[in-house]
Protein backbone atom coordinates (compact mmCIF):
# COMPACT_ATOMS: atom_id res chain seq x y z
CA UNK A 1 0.00 0.00 0.00
CA UNK A 2 1.14 3.25 -0.85
CA UNK A 3 0.63 6.66 1.23
CA UNK A 4 0.58 9.88 -0.06
CA UNK A 5 2.68 12.41 1.84
CA UNK A 6 0.21 15.60 1.25
CA UNK A 7 1.89 18.64 -0.25
CA UNK A 8 2.24 21.14 2.88
CA UNK A 9 3.92 18.16 5.18
CA UNK A 10 8.16 19.05 3.91
CA UNK A 11 10.59 16.39 4.45
CA UNK A 12 12.09 16.39 7.80
CA UNK A 13 15.52 17.28 6.08
CA UNK A 14 14.11 21.06 5.16
CA UNK A 15 13.25 21.57 8.89
CA UNK A 16 16.78 21.53 10.25
CA UNK A 17 17.60 24.92 11.51
CA UNK A 18 20.06 26.89 9.39
CA UNK A 19 24.01 26.87 11.36
CA UNK A 20 24.41 29.72 13.63
CA UNK A 21 26.17 32.78 12.48
CA UNK A 22 28.99 33.14 14.33
CA UNK A 23 31.30 36.27 14.17
CA UNK A 24 34.36 37.81 16.06
CA UNK A 25 34.21 40.31 19.06
CA UNK A 26 36.64 41.82 21.01
CA UNK A 27 36.17 41.97 25.11
CA UNK A 28 39.09 43.64 26.55
CA UNK A 29 40.95 43.59 23.78
CA UNK A 30 41.03 39.88 22.96
CA UNK A 31 39.11 38.05 19.94
CA UNK A 32 36.05 35.60 20.81
CA UNK A 33 33.70 34.18 18.40
CA UNK A 34 29.85 35.15 19.26
CA UNK A 35 26.91 33.73 17.86
CA UNK A 36 24.89 36.69 16.59
CA UNK A 37 20.97 36.81 14.80
CA UNK A 38 21.32 37.28 11.22
CA UNK A 39 19.64 41.07 11.66
CA UNK A 40 22.11 41.97 13.65
CA UNK A 41 24.70 44.70 11.96
CA UNK A 42 26.48 45.42 15.26
CA UNK A 43 30.69 45.14 14.44
CA UNK A 44 31.41 43.26 17.91
CA UNK A 45 35.21 44.31 16.88
CA UNK A 46 35.31 47.83 16.74
CA UNK A 47 32.97 48.21 19.71
CA UNK A 48 35.64 46.20 22.18
CA UNK A 49 33.59 45.57 25.13
CA UNK A 50 35.18 45.35 28.52
CA UNK A 51 33.20 42.49 29.55
CA UNK A 52 31.65 39.57 28.05
CA UNK A 53 28.11 40.51 29.46
CA UNK A 54 28.17 44.05 28.14
CA UNK A 55 28.04 42.74 24.15
CA UNK A 56 24.87 43.33 22.96
CA UNK A 57 23.11 42.63 19.16
CA UNK A 58 21.18 45.77 17.62
CA UNK A 59 19.84 45.75 13.74
CA UNK A 60 19.44 48.80 11.38
CA UNK A 61 18.31 51.67 12.91
CA UNK A 62 15.08 53.19 11.54
CA UNK A 63 15.26 57.52 12.11
CA UNK A 64 12.33 59.53 12.47
CA UNK A 65 13.53 62.94 11.02
CA UNK A 66 12.12 66.46 11.75
CA UNK A 67 12.24 68.72 8.78
CA UNK A 68 13.93 72.45 9.83
CA UNK A 69 13.16 75.76 8.77
CA UNK A 70 15.98 76.20 6.49
CA UNK A 71 15.49 72.47 5.13
CA UNK A 72 17.78 70.84 6.94
CA UNK A 73 16.96 67.51 8.74
CA UNK A 74 17.29 67.04 12.25
CA UNK A 75 17.12 63.65 14.40
CA UNK A 76 13.67 63.89 16.08
CA UNK A 77 13.73 59.73 17.62
CA UNK A 78 15.28 56.46 16.26
CA UNK A 79 14.36 52.57 16.69
CA UNK A 80 16.34 49.63 16.29
CA UNK A 81 15.91 45.90 16.88
CA UNK A 82 18.47 44.98 19.66
CA UNK A 83 18.81 41.82 22.11
CA UNK A 84 21.09 41.36 25.11
CA UNK A 85 22.88 38.32 25.71
CA UNK A 86 23.68 37.93 29.02
CA UNK A 87 20.52 37.62 31.67
CA UNK A 88 17.42 35.95 31.99
CA UNK A 89 15.59 34.31 29.14
CA UNK A 90 13.41 37.24 29.29
CA UNK A 91 16.23 39.62 29.48
CA UNK A 92 17.99 38.13 26.07
CA UNK A 93 14.39 38.35 24.34
CA UNK A 94 15.14 40.46 21.20
CA UNK A 95 13.30 44.20 21.84
CA UNK A 96 12.82 46.92 19.73
CA UNK A 97 14.81 50.00 21.17
CA UNK A 98 13.02 53.52 20.68
CA UNK A 99 15.28 56.29 21.79
CA UNK A 100 14.70 60.38 21.10
CA UNK A 101 17.97 60.91 22.85
CA UNK A 102 16.72 61.88 26.14
CA UNK A 103 14.97 58.68 26.69
CA UNK A 104 14.69 55.42 26.00
CA UNK A 105 12.10 52.35 25.59
CA UNK A 106 13.05 48.70 25.32
CA UNK A 107 9.65 47.31 24.08
CA UNK A 108 8.52 43.40 23.82
CA UNK A 109 7.06 42.65 20.30
CA UNK A 110 3.27 43.18 21.90
CA UNK A 111 4.53 46.38 23.06
CA UNK A 112 6.06 47.58 20.13
CA UNK A 113 3.37 46.68 17.70
CA UNK A 114 0.75 48.84 20.02
CA UNK A 115 3.38 51.37 19.67
CA UNK A 116 3.59 51.25 16.02
CA UNK A 117 -0.42 51.79 16.15
CA UNK A 118 -0.02 54.53 18.01
CA UNK A 119 2.65 56.32 15.24
CA UNK A 120 0.36 55.35 12.81
CA UNK A 121 -2.28 57.71 14.33
CA UNK A 122 -0.19 60.19 15.20
CA UNK A 123 0.36 60.55 11.09
CA UNK A 124 -2.50 60.29 10.28
CA UNK A 125 -3.72 63.23 12.82
CA UNK A 126 -1.06 65.70 11.33
CA UNK A 127 -1.52 64.47 8.53
CA UNK A 128 -5.29 65.87 9.19
CA UNK A 129 -3.59 69.16 10.49
CA UNK A 130 -2.25 69.79 7.22
CA UNK A 131 -5.18 69.55 5.36
CA UNK A 132 -6.60 72.33 7.85
CA UNK A 133 -3.57 74.34 7.00
CA UNK A 134 -4.05 74.60 3.75
CA UNK A 135 -7.60 75.63 4.17
CA UNK A 136 -8.46 72.09 2.96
Amino acid sequence: MTVAIPAQIAPEASVTPAAPRIRPALVNGLQIFIECPEWCTDDHVAENERHLEDICHGGRMADLMLPGPSGELDLMAFARLSQETCGSEEQRRPRVTVDDRAAGAYLLPDEADVFADGLVSFAEQIRAMVQVARGQ
